[in-house]
């Protein structure tokens, strides 16, 4: 297997959640990114990040006679990035949130507060990879726990969480009214010669001019993420592994010992 030029860089970070919401005329609102890790070979590391609980409330419409808002809510959420380049060619990061319940509420006058769209997980677990030993690749994958879906929204739809555990990349688990949630979101990047790269979100909930209450909606939620990519890479200075070293070596030495064990020709003169 061979290893990636000196000169290349890897690198790789990973977050555990991100929201950035904006009220069309009103009012914006961010949270994040929460638990973060990062770092970048040649120069082995392995950096982690970790909050023990979250619970955040975003207001995004507050009237007298309506309110609307966003909630976060986690156990522990765990970020991690590393890589011990040139030792071996290869980056990764994971981000974990556990006991996640996100939603966003309305909240009218005489009217018991209503959930419009909701997920809830026991875990959910985001992975990014690449890797330079035989060419360049890349990789991500997702993992939910128990998802289960709610509000007015997205349960309506029927959809059953539990088909969701281990989703394809890209799944459109939704896209109606504005509303777009995506599972396993991946995008890569990259020439794929001499670089390459993958961003994973676990969960990614975006808004397009969604209507809450009485007010436009658009932004983003992301919900564990995870990216690695390499750069500067080239094959022609690639440079075997000691292993390899050793396999080159003994198979010369058997070439030759064959050579000098082969019967020398006789020559018969007249």
């Amino acid at each position: 297997m061979a290893s990636a030029a000196p000169a290349a860089t890897i690198s790789s970070s990973s977050y555990g959640v991100s929201a950035n919401l904006n009220v069309v005329g009103a009012l914006s609102a961010s949270l994040g990114p929460v638990a973060t890790a990062s770092g970048s070979a040649p120069g082995a590391y392995d950096v982690s990040d970790s909050l023990l609980t979250l619970h955040q409330s975003l207001a995004l419409i507050a009237s007298p006679l309506l309110s609307a808002g966003e909630q976060l809510n986690g156990g522990v959420i765990t970020a991690t990035a590393r890589s011990d380049y040139p030792a071996t060619p290869r980056g990764s990061a994971s981000a974990t949130v556990a006991d996640l319940s996100a939603g966003l509420f309305v909240d009218t006058l005489l009217l018991p507060p209503a959930l419009i769209a909701g997920i809830d997980s026991k875990t959910v677990r985001s992975s990014a990879w690449v890797d330079a030993g035989a060419g360049l690749s890349v990789g991500g994958s997702t993992v939910l726990e128990q998802p289960a879906l709610g509000g007015s929204v997205l349960g309506s739809l029927g959809i059953g969480g539990g088909l969701f555990a281990s989703p394809a990349a890209n799944t459109v688990l939704v896209d109606l009214l504005g509303l777009r949630i995506v599972l396993n979101e991946q995008t890569v990047w990259g020439d794929g010669i001499s670089s390459l790269g993958i961003a994973t979100n676990a969960i990614h909930a975006s808004f397009d001019n969604f209507l809450l209450g009485t007010q436009l909606l658009n932004g983003d939620i992301i919900i564990a993420h995870s990216q690695a990519e390499i750069s500067g890479y080239s094959a022609s200075a690639a440079v075997p592994e000691p292993a390899s070293w050793a396999m080159l070596i003994a198979g010369f030495g058997l070439v030759g010992f064959a050579m000098r064990a082969r019967p020398r020709p006789r020559i018969v003169t007249a």
